[in-house]
Parts: C-alpha cells; structure tokens; sequence
C-alpha cells in the first residue's frame, strides 16, 4: 500500500518535459560555419495547461518534403497516455501554413516519418519498432492517405534512416534496442533489406536524427546524443567521400551551428533542411521543461 502511494506521489510531482518544433528560415543550409541566419517561421507544439488527455505532449520528429509548390512538414503526435501518430503541415510561397492534421495511425507506435520522391512516386519510412518491423508506405491522396505496401526488415529497428546511392543501391541505418546501429542493404526499394553489419554501438551517435544532408558537394548524417539521456543534442558526421555499395565510414562528430532558441532549451535530437522557392529551411524539435502544475494535473489525469 505504502509502494503504491508513493508511486502515485511520484507521479504527481515529476517534471514532465514537451517536445515541440521551430521551422527556421535561413539564409544557407552551412549548418557548420556559424555564419547563418535563422528566422524562425513556424513553432508547433503545445502551450498552456495539460487540462485534458487531448493535450499533445510531443511534436517531434520533423522532417521537411518540397512537392508540388508546397514545403510539406511530416511529424509525430503523441499524448500521454496514446501512441505516437503522424501528422502534416504545408505551406505556400507566400508563407502561409495549413494543418493538415492526422494523416497516419496505427495500432503501433508511429514516429520518424521519413517522406521521400523515388520514380515520381511518393513514399514514407516511419519508425514502426513496436510493430517489430520497419515497413514502406505510398502515398494514395497526398498527403492525407498512406498505404503500406511492404516490409522491409524483420526488425524493431528504431529512427530507420534511408540512403539511395547511384539509383540502384539502397542503405537502411536503423538502430536497436541495445544501442547497435545496423546497416542493412537492397539492390531495391521493394524488396527485403539484408543486414550488413553493426556500424557501431555509442550512444552519442548510434541513433540517426533525420535524413542524410547534402551541402556543397559533402553529406552528413545527423546523429542524435544519447549518452548522458535522450535527446540530449545533435551532431553532424560527415561521411566519407569514398563511399561505394560496399564500404562506409564516418569521421569525428561535429557540433552544427543552430540558433540559441534552440541550444538554450534542455534539448533537441532532430533536423531537417529543405530548399524551397529559393529560399532555405531548417526544422529542428526541441525539449522544455513542463509546467510542475502540468505535472501534477497528469499525474491526476493518470490517477483518474
């Protein structure tokens, strides 16, 4: 009885944190220089009081798709007390946003929702680990309606991260539950995934933090610090120029110049960058600490 009180008092009275996104306007997509600007253009995430079990704790996980005359942003939704969704935004040259709201949910935790364009098709990656496997979508009424087509590894892989070298190579970077981050290789998108090889198993880099970034002839991997906790901060790896269907590597990893906004919140473990209208586009998630009334009001909401 005396385990049980105290459980709920500790529930009652812990700092919860809220994940929310920023999507910054810049004026280059050198993330490494210190020299850019970044104007901050749209803020996503919830403010003010946990008063319902509607409140949504977590907007994370952004990932920006230029199509069609739009800048599309794909993300996760999740409560306390549901699984994580994926929802949508998109916004014109003229700078006007529009909700588009939920466009996929499942019986399975959903996250990470990488969009991409192969063969004039659109399709979708998202982290699905509760399902035990990671699975391919296509877009039937973009952005709204998503189809699983196939299942592309066997795995709960977290944050799979997705590489097509030359059109004809494809790279899956997934990570395990014991911090392992897998390599996995297809000669095609649409058929199974064979792992490689474990690349390596720190915890301040084994987990990808958004798609690979290409600027001014280098790609970078964006990797997510989780050795002190998670989403502690994000760093960039530069991958080997020489990299071929059969050989990979990395060097050091490198701090990317984001705006204080950002480095001043008690964390951040996501980004994404577009062009867009000739214009650049940066969208990162961060964490804050709650409310402790927010606390205490989940806690209540939990108890109830």
């Amino acid at each position: 009885m005396l385990f049980s009180f105290l459980k709920a008092l500790n529930s009652l009275t812990k700092r919860r944190k809220l994940w929310s996104i920023a999507v910054f306007e810049v004026d280059s997509l050198d993330l490494l220089s210190g020299e850019s600007t970044f104007k901050i253009v749209k803020n996503i995430g919830e403010v003010g009081f946990r008063l319902s079990k509607k409140f949504k704790s977590i907007s994370a996980d952004p990932f920006l798709f230029h199509y069609d005359d739009q800048l599309y942003l794909f993300y996760e939704v999740k409560t306390d007390h549901g699984r994580g969704e994926i929802h949508a935004a998109s916004m014109s040259l003229n700078g006007k946003w529009i909700d588009h709201g939920l466009v996929l949910k499942e019986e399975h935790h959903l996250s990470y929702p990488q969009v991409f364009c192969y063969q004039s098709r659109i399709f979708m990656i998202p982290e699905a680990a509760q399902s035990g496997k990671v699975l391919l979508y296509e877009s039937k009424n973009f952005p709204l309606k998503w189809n699983p087509i196939s299942v592309m590894i066997d795995e709960p892989l977290r944050d799979p991260t997705l590489l097509i070298i030359d059109n004809d190579t494809f790279y899956i970077y997934g990570t395990t539950e014991k911090f392992e981050l897998c390599l996995y290789q297809s000669g095609s998108l649409f058929e199974k995934f064979a792992r490689v090889s474990i690349l390596t198993k720190d915890k301040k880099c084994a987990r990808s933090a958004g798609s690979f970034i290409n600027y001014n002839n280098n790609m970078y991997r964006p990797v997510q610090d989780c050795s002190e906790e998670y989403g502690k901060a994000v760093y960039l790896m530069l991958v080997d120029k020489g990299m071929r269907k059969d050989c990979y590597a990395e060097p050091i990893l490198i701090r990317p110049s984001f705006p204080k906004f950002i480095t001043s919140q008690a964390g951040h473990h996501h980004v994404s960058c577009s062009e867009y209208g000739n214009r650049y586009y940066v969208a990162i998630d961060y964490k804050k600490d709650d409310y402790l009334i927010n606390s205490i009001l989940l806690g209540l909401l939990r108890l109830v």
